[in-house]
């Protein structure tokens, strides 16, 4: 194993990053977090509950549409090059979204009740939260490869040759992925209760930051995953030739 293979997705994925669609991109997920966390953080106002349950699904369900146009977007740009790129595949970019939101949401709850239901110590409230979601977002890495590449019309490979390559050829893009997530996802909370002033994290420079490293982490995990659709998908370039 040389250096160069360990470091090559990262480089990769940083390359894609710089592109203007990327930046675009993080920009409205910037925005995004941003005003989600302003509302999320204001003060307490009445709301009537069924008022409160319908702003609560739209809150849920607006983000996760942006996410889904976003990826979209990405994968008709920046995989435009690909042998294979085509007609996208709707059915299946939504069907795969779809179950990876649905596993994302379902393991983040199940492993917070699990974190806070068992006396958690000071230092699980802050970081239980991130972690668990950091676990999460690993665990459904080969579901949003296909997303990427049913996006851009790729066929193949299938589910599970993805998840093949995952612990095999696509190991150190596996491993950065899981670095960006669990690094981003801890540093947010860590920012917030030992960088910024006592009180003012949730005032617009400390939410500015915190969401900037949030719109990091998402388009950085991103770009590992074209990078893994790049690396994987039958017909395409070697990946040293890709990245070099």
């Amino acid at each position: 194993m040389m250096a160069g293979d360990v470091i090559r997705p990262l480089r990769g994925a940083i390359g894609l990053a710089l592109r203007p669609p990327s930046l675009v991109a993080w920009l409205v997920v910037l925005s995004m977090a941003t005003g989600l966390r302003a509302f999320r953080t204001r003060p307490n106002i009445d709301i009537e509950p069924l008022a409160s349950i319908w702003l609560g699904l739209l809150m849920f369900v607006g983000p996760a549409l942006i996410s889904a146009i976003i990826i979209f977007a990405l994968s008709r740009t920046l995989l435009d090059d690909a042998a294979g790129y085509g007609r996208p595949l709707y059915g299946r970019f939504v069907g795969l979204y779809v179950l990876a939101v649905i596993v994302v949401e379902f393991l983040s709850f199940a492993g917070t009740i699990a974190v806070f239901s068992s006396g958690p110590s000071e230092t699980l409230l802050v970081y239980g939260s991130p972690f668990v979601g950091s676990l999460a977002s690993i665990a459904v890495f080969p579901l949003f490869v296909r997303c990427f590449a049913t996006a851009a019309g790729i066929e193949e490979p299938r589910l599970g040759s993805v998840w093949s390559f995952v612990f095999d050829q696509g190991k150190w893009v596996y491993f950065w992925y899981a670095v960006c997530s669990f690094g981003f996802n801890l540093l947010g909370p860590f920012t917030f209760v030992n960088l910024l002033p006592a009180g003012e994290g949730n005032d617009l420079p400390g939410n500015l930051i915190q969401s900037a490293i949030a719109a990091t982490a998402q388009i950085l995990r991103s770009m590992l995953d074209i990078v893994a659709v790049k690396m994987v998908a039958t017909g395409w370039q070697e990946d040293v030739e890709v990245f070099a």
